[in-house]
């Protein structure tokens, strides 16, 4: 399960493309290779992934990415982010809390994303019956 907390700190990597990096346990580059160990790799590929369907499926305005990118991509400040886009910091604090917890509510249960895979059957389906009855 994702937490506000971890989905603000995948916003960060996110946007200033902070995915992976270096494990504080590799070996120098001058080492020689070994095998991996799973248990040593970490989730940052399916928090990656994870983050990036999120987003698809939210299908965010302008607004909010805009708001998202000045927050977590800049790391401004809610009165920065307000000032840019000439919007109160309430507005800003409530969109990009908005915004997350859609991001939070999306990695946790893929609502919108059984909404959409749901919305897409039923289209097939009309369409089959629509063509076998006028075929």
């Amino acid at each position: 399960m994702y937490a506000t907390e971890t989905v603000e700190k995948l916003l960060l990597a996110f946007f200033n493309n902070l995915w992976g990096g270096r494990p504080e346990h590799a070996p120098d580059d001058d080492m020689p290779k070994a095998k991996a160990n799973p248990k040593l790799s970490g989730s940052w590929m399916a928090h990656k992934v994870d983050l990036e369907r999120a987003w698809k499926f939210c299908g965010f305005g302008w607004p909010e990415e805009h708001a998202l990118y000045m927050r977590y991509g800049r790391e401004l400040t809610v009165a920065e982010t307000a000032r840019e886009m000439n919007m109160t910091k309430r507005a800003i604090q409530q969109l990009t809390d908005a915004a997350v917890a859609d991001l939070v509510e999306e990695m946790n249960t893929g609502t919108k994303r059984r909404a959409a895979r749901d919305d897409a059957d039923q289209t097939r389906e009309i369409h089959g019956l629509y063509t076998k009855a006028f075929a």
